[in-house]
C-alpha cells in the first residue's frame, strides 16, 4: 500500500478523544491566558506563551500533517503573538459606562460618561475578531488541503498590516463615530482640554502611534484603541477575502472566519464577569458581580476569555473529519526547506530557543525581578546563553554529524508530544512560584485553585 493510500486509510478520532482534546484545550488556554495578564508575561510576550501551548496541543494531534514542521512552527507563534491587541478601557464599555482614562484639568478622578451598551458590545466583538488574525489565517492554511507558496504567506501578513494601517488612518474613524459617538466627544473635549485645536482625526494623524502623547489626553487612549481595534478587524476581513477569492481557498477563508468570530465571541462572552453589577448593562446582579469578584475579577474575565477560545477553536478543529483532513497529509507548503549550518543555526536559535525556551526565561526573569527593567534583561542574559549553547550541543550529533534535515530524530508530531507537557509545566510553575509564591502561602486565592486544577485537568 502507497503511503498515501495509507494515510487516506487512517480513522477519524474517536467521539472520547474530541472530547478529551476540547476540554484539555478549554483549561489549558483559560490558564495560560490568566498567566498571560500576570506581572512578568505581559502584552505580547504573554500572547508568545499562549500560542506556543496552544500550537503544541494541536500539533501533538494532527501535527503528522506535512504544512507545518520545525519550520513553520516558530512563525505561527511569532505571527500569532504581534497581532495582541486592546487595552483595558474597553472591557467596561459593556457596563455602558466609559471612563477618560486620565482627569480633566482641575478634576481629581476620571471623567465617566454613559454610553449605549450596545456600542461596548460592538466594540468587544471587534476587538476579539482582531485578535488572532494571523494566527487564524496560518491555522486555516495548516488545515487546507491546498499547496501553499511562501510569497502567498508573505502578502497575506503584508495584507493584513496594509489594511490596519489604510484604515486606521482613513475610515476608522467614521466607523467609530457611529459606533460610538460618545468616544468620538470625549476626546474631541479632552484636546480642548490640553488646549489642542486640532479635531480627534488630525490629532491622530500628527501624532501617528505616539502613544506616550495620546495618552495624557482625557479620552485620548479609549481613542486611539478604538481607532486601532477597528482597522485591525478590517484587516483580519482581508484575510479571509485574500484566502477565498485571491488564493480560492474556501475552506481557509472560512475558517480564518470562523476563528476570528471563535475568539469575537469568546473575549465578549467573558466580559461578562467584569460588567455583570452594572446598572446600565445587559445583566444587572449585583451578587452575580460580588460572585465574579470573589473569585477573581479581572484575573477571572482572562481566565474566561482564554477558556472560551480553547473550547471553540479546539471543536472547530475536531469537526474537521481526519479521514477527510488525511487525505492531504502529504501536501507540503513550497517553504524554505533549510539545510545544513543554516538549519543548524535556524533551528537552536529561532525555534528551540526563541520560540519554546525565552518565552520561558523572560517571565521568569522578570517575575524574580518583580518588574521589567535593566536588572530582568540581564538575568535574561545570563540565563539564556547556556540555554541556547545547551541547544546547539544537543542538536549538533543529529544535525552536523548525521546530516539531519530536522534538530531531532524524532517527528514533528512526536517532538510536540514531548515538549508540550514539559512547557505547560514550566509556565505553570513560573506563575505559582517565581517571585512570590501564590500557592504556599496562608491565603491562597480561588485564581490560584482554579489554575491548579485547570494544570491537572490538562
Amino acid at each position: 500500500m502507497s503511503i498515501e493510500n495509507k494515510s487516506a486509510a487512517k480513522k477519524d478520532f474517536s467521539i472520547g478523544f474530541k472530547i478529551i482534546s476540547i476540554i484539555g484545550a478549554a483549561f489549558l488556554m483559560g490558564s495560560l491566558w490568566r498567566a498571560r495578564g500576570e506581572t512578568g508575561f505581559g502584552s505580547m510576550w504573554g500572547m508568545l506563551v499562549v500560542a506556543t501551548g496552544l500550537t503544541l496541543l494541536i500539533f501533538s494531534i494532527y501535527g503528522d500533517r506535512k504544512k507545518i514542521d520545525y519550520f513553520l512552527f516558530p512563525l505561527t507563534i511569532f505571527l500569532t503573538a504581534i497581532t495582541a491587541s486592546g487595552w483595558g478601557t474597553l472591557n467596561m464599555q459593556m457596563g455602558g459606562y466609559m471612563t477618560s482614562s486620565v482627569p480633566f484639568t482641575g478634576e481629581t478622578a476620571d471623567r465617566i460618561i454613559e454610553i449605549s451598551p450596545f456600542s461596548g458590545l460592538a466594540i468587544m466583538l471587534l476587538l476579539g475578531f482582531a485578535w488572532l488574525p494571523l494566527f487564524a489565517f496560518m491555522m486555516s492554511r495548516f488545515l487546507s488541503g491546498r499547496q501553499y507558496k511562501l510569497i502567498e504567506i508573505i502578502i497575506a501578513i503584508a495584507l493584513f498590516f496594509f489594511t490596519l494601517y489604510f484604515i486606521k488612518t482613513t475610515f476608522s474613524h467614521l466607523i467609530l463615530n457611529l459606533i460610538n459617538p460618545q468616544a468620538v466627544d470625549l476626546f474631541k473635549a479632552g484636546l480642548a482640554d490640553k488646549g489642542y485645536s486640532d479635531s480627534p482625526f488630525m490629532a491622530c494623524l500628527k501624532h501617528f502611534e505616539n502613544y506616550s502623547w495620546i495618552k495624557k489626553i482625557p479620552g485620548g487612549r479609549n481613542y486611539s484603541t478604538s481607532i486601532d481595534v477597528i482597522g485591525s478587524a478590517c484587516g483580519t476581513l482581508a484575510l479571509c477575502l485574500y484566502a477565498r477569492f485571491a488564493l480560492k481557498d474556501k475552506q481557509a477563508a472560512r475558517n480564518t472566519f470562523l476563528i476570528s468570530l471563535i475568539m469575537a465571541i469568546s473575549i465578549t462572552l467573558a466580559d461578562i464577569t467584569m460588567v455583570a453589577g452594572s446598572d446600565r448593562g445587559f445583566i444587572r446582579s449585583i451578587k452575580l458581580q460580588d460572585f465574579f469578584t470573589e473569585v477573581g475579577g479581572w484575573a477571572l474575565w482572562e481566565y474566561m476569555t482564554g477558556f472560551f477560545a480553547g473550547f471553540g477553536i479546539m471543536l472547530l478543529l475536531v469537526l474537521h473529519s481526519r479521514k477527510k483532513l488525511s487525505e492531504s497529509d502529504n501536501v507540503e507548503d513550497k517553504i524554505i526547506k533549510l539545510k545544513g549550518k543554516p538549519a543548524y543555526i535556524y533551528y537552536n536559535c529561532i525555534t528551540l530557543f526563541a520560540a519554546l525556551s525565552l518565552t520561558v526565561i523572560r517571565p521568569f526573569a522578570s517575575k524574580m525581578d518583580n518588574a521589567y527593567n535593566t536588572n530582568t534583561f540581564i538575568l535574561s542574559f545570563a540565563i539564556g546563553i547556556p540555554v541556547l549553547a545547551m541547544w546547539f550541543i544537543i542538536t549538533k550529533k543529529n544535525m552536523l554529524k548525521k546530516k539531519l534535515d530536522t534538530p531531532f530524530n524524532a517527528s514533528f508530531r512526536r517532538f510536540c508530544e514531548i515538549v508540550f507537557p514539559c512547557y505547560y509545566t514550566l509556565i505553570v510553575a513560573v506563575y505559582m512560584f517565581a517571585g512570590k509564591s501564590k500557592l504556599f502561602n496562608t491565603d491562597v486565592s480561588a485564581m490560584t485553585w482554579i489554575m491548579v486544577f485547570s494544570y491537572i485537568t490538562v
